[in-house]
């Protein structure tokens, strides 16, 4: 499963107050937005700002997750998915694995349905080690 994505949208971006050209808290709103669309997933309302992007934590189904949100490059950005850190355990169980491959196939239909959202490539972290990357149309495929 690809846990990585990148895709074209046309959001300002809006940089940290502590580093300009970081992604900051107040830049993500949008990407909220599209979170929202997935069914019965709570996000925190405490965005984390980090030194590469943003951090939104989530629970769905009695799992924890999170995404991360940045840049990738000029006018692209780049959206990954993780179980949470204080949830070691649920990575390794049936449900867990289960309920985040289910996250990411809907993370996928939410910003394939969006009609502002084009060119989405999805990555392992092995693809991203160093150009050319190598991607996929979708999460799942071979």
């Amino acid at each position: 499963m690809r846990t990585k994505v990148s895709f074209r949208f046309a959001a300002e971006f809006i940089g940290a107050d502590e580093d300009e050209g970081i992604l900051g808290v107040k830049g993500v709103g949008w990407f909220i937005e599209r979170l929202q669309r997935i069914p019965q997933l709570t996000l925190s309302p405490k965005l984390i700002q980090e030194e590469w992007g943003v951090a939104v934590l989530a629970e769905r189904r009695n799992k924890r997750f999170w995404f991360g949100v940045s840049v990738f490059g000029d006018v692209t950005w780049i959206a990954h998915v993780h179980h949470h850190s204080f949830a070691f355990l649920q990575s390794f169980s049936l449900s867990g694995k289960g309920e985040f491959d289910a996250l990411v196939r809907d993370l996928h239909t939410v910003l394939a349905a969006d009609p502002e959202i084009r060119d989405i490539r999805w990555y392992r972290e092995k693809d991203l080690k160093r150009p050319p990357y190598d991607w996929k149309t979708t999460p799942e495929e071979a």
